[in-house]
């Protein structure tokens, strides 16, 4: 099958513009899709692992922040006033009672305002 002259130019064309889009996607490098050097991906490349070792790092710190105040949590007092006093009280005579007080009879009242505290 022989073409006729208007198919040639036609095809020749078609070609030209194949080839054309061709070599400028060859020398895009990446494609025609973005424009990075190699150089440019790996300081982005590090500079998202400085910002990943950055989060790890803080994550770590609030992870042993946690842990620090559940266990002040676990050794502190009730946050109810009575529950405190009936714990301090316990504890106050438990340990009044190790150092052999004669009386460890302890007593409480309500807590009183005092002017310049």
């Amino acid at each position: 099958m022989e073409l006729k002259k208007r198919e040639k130019i036609l095809a020749i064309a078609t070609g030209g513009i194949v080839a054309l889009a061709g070599l400028y996607w060859v020398l895009s490098g990446t494609g025609g899709t973005t424009n990075y050097s190699l150089a440019e991906l790996r300081r982005q490349c590090e500079a998202k692992r400085a910002e990943l070792e950055k989060k790890q790092n803080l994550l770590r710190g609030q992870k042993a922040n946690a842990e620090k105040l559940a266990a002040w949590e676990k050794i502190s007092l009730p946050t109810r006033p009575d529950a405190a006093r009936s714990a301090y009280q316990r504890w106050l005579r438990d340990t009044a009672n190790k150092a052999k007080f004669r009386t460890a009879d302890i007593f409480s009242s309500e807590g009183q305002p005092r002017k310049g505290v």
